[in-house]
């Protein structure tokens, strides 16, 4: 891969031009295909992070990979240009950044696997998109919500409150069909699919080491945005915000946090505030079934490696740790963000 690069990378212009754009000079490049290239780098990180699948124990194992130049020196750009500090990247350069304006994936890591595992990785990113997308929507819908209930118009909010539950549903109901062994096999995704989006590697910042985890579903917009709007406490540390969420993306959600009207509603907020319990009922119910989807799919035995997530890493190389006991902190943090949410 490393030769690869060397034959195919014209470093110098790539730097020149990530220079023109930390100046704001647009001529050589669109915000889109920076989008792209953002994807490009951060997946091919992680391709040479593992260099092959499923992930294997003896890479687990690692404590520091020495990236070529051709993806190691344009990293620090990107991560300027987002705003996020992680070496591994995250739900935006991973998922989100991989799909053209038309919604077709640029990078796939299984192309040559068979159909069955292709259409595993194809039905889980397509599923993340989709519900991304729809939360767009919802997004706007809160917007106006606030700036409507703030300026008086107490019907305007209860409308784009009503708005954001049937949209919200429609993203729910979208992960229950697509969440299902018909659509992402078990026996696949996880070593062919998530593996590839761990991380679990380090480096020395100002003399201490320092570890990154990979990329996480706790990184999807959608949730935060309901979760501040909602005015619940985040369920990421600020360490954690600052390593892997994109500046704006935790500005969002700061800003709708500090401008959340909740707490603002009275005896004459009746309506409002049966809209805003619904969409607190939706996000519960959206959090168990969460639970119960995703946990036997974290469960199933992939003997090639040690017990991990991609958003935590290795969970632990002790061999007599069964599955159960290794994913226990992870369904507890699941079950107090089912309870938390209220």
């Amino acid at each position: 891969m490393t030769r690869l690069l060397q034959e195919n990378v014209h470093l110098p212009s790539i730097i020149k031009v990530l220079n023109e754009i930390e100046t704001e000079e647009w001529e050589h490049l669109s915000r889109d295909v920076l989008n792209g290239f953002f994807s490009c780098i951060a997946l091919s990180r992680h391709a040479y992070r593992w260099a092959l699948m499923p992930v294997v124990k003896i890479a687990q194992l690692e404590d520091v990979v020495d990236l070529p130049d051709e993806l190691d020196l344009p990293w620090p750009y990107l991560q300027r240009y987002f705003g996020f500090k992680a070496d591994s990247g995250n739900h935006t350069s991973n998922v989100l950044s991989n799909f053209d304006e038309d919604g077709v994936r640029a990078f796939t890591f299984n192309p040559t696997l068979p159909v069955d595992i292709q259409s595993t990785e194809e039905g889980f990113f397509r599923l993340l998109h989709d519900i991304e997308n729809m939360g767009f929507d919802i997004f706007y819908e809160i917007v106006v919500a606030i700036t409507s209930f703030r300026e008086g118009r107490s019907d305007s909010c209860l409308e784009s409150l009503g708005k954001i539950n049937v949209i919200l549903d429609r993203a729910l109901n979208l992960f229950h069909a697509q969440m299902r062994e018909a659509q992402i096999s078990r026996k696949f995704w996880l070593s062919y699919v998530q593996g590839f989006h761990g991380w679990g590697v380090g480096r020395h910042i100002n003399g201490d080491f320092i570890r990154f985890n990979g990329v996480s579903g706790n990184h999807i917009l959608l949730f935060q945005v309901l979760d501040a709007f909602l005015g619940l406490e985040r369920y990421l540390s600020d360490e954690d915000m600052a390593l892997y969420i994109p500046l704006h993306q935790r500005l969002l959600c700061e800003t709708l946090k500090k401008h959340s009207i909740r707490k603002q509603l009275g005896v004459t907020h009746v309506r409002i505030t049966k809209e805003f319990e619904k969409i607190a009922k939706k996000l519960r119910i959206y959090r168990a079934a969460h639970r119960a989807r995703v946990m036997p799919y974290l469960k199933q035995p992939a003997p090639e490696r040690f017990h991990m997530t991609a958003g935590k890493s290795v969970l632990t190389t002790d061999l007599n740790v069964s599955i159960d006991e290794a994913t226990a902190p992870l369904e507890k943090m699941l079950v107090t963000r089912f309870n938390d949410t209220a």
